[in-house]
């Protein structure tokens, strides 16, 4: 065995493991339960212990209520309005942008 080996043999058994550290996944949220941030640090405020998925997700479309997330249910719809003020397109194809064209599109949000 060459010296090199031997000492990287010796080097290697004088390692120590390092201890092993908890990880733990959290996501703060304010007092109508709207969420601040998703974090692995202990920060001040309100938060809930969550698992890894949920962290990878981030998602800001979650809410908290008694320590439970829930997602937010999006209920508006909309569509394209003729409108005097808005996006002009060609008179025969709305898909084609003229901003010189009288024919004016917006659009309305219903809930």
């Amino acid at each position: 065995m060459s010296i090199t080996t031997e000492n990287f043999l010796t080097a290697l058994t004088m390692v120590k493991p390092l201890p092993k550290q908890d990880v733990f996944f959290r996501l703060y949220y304010d007092d109508n339960g709207e969420v601040i941030t998703y974090s692995m640090e202990n920060l001040d405020g309100k938060f809930i212990e969550i698992t890894s998925d949920e962290f990878a997700l981030g998602s800001r479309e979650v809410y908290v209520k008694d320590g439970v997330i829930h997602n937010k249910i999006l209920t508006v719809s909309g569509k394209l309005v003729p409108s005097n003020k808005g996006v002009g397109t060609h008179p025969e194809d709305i898909t084609l942008v003229d901003n010189n064209s009288k024919t004016k599109w917006k659009y309305k949000e219903y809930e």
